[in-house]
């Protein structure tokens, strides 16, 4: 995941960080809006339904090709 999104998502691993991510969210709405914002684009551009169709017959496509 951290592959794909970057700095799209906030990622913890402890209690500690994800108190902190919350406060960080919280207290700052720039930083809330660009993470919303980055994230909707993100999924827009590459989970759009048409688009995923669109992958997912190319798949099929190549693999009826080397059968």
């Amino acid at each position: 995941v951290k592959n794909a999104v970057d700095d799209k998502v906030l990622f913890v691993s402890n209690k500690e960080e994800c108190r902190d991510a919350i406060t960080l969210l919280y207290r700052n709405e720039d930083f809330r809006e660009k993470l919303a914002k980055d994230g909707r684009k993100f999924v827009e551009e590459n989970y759009d339904w048409d688009k995923i169709a669109l992958k997912f017959e190319k798949v099929l496509l190549k693999a009826t090709e080397q059968v």
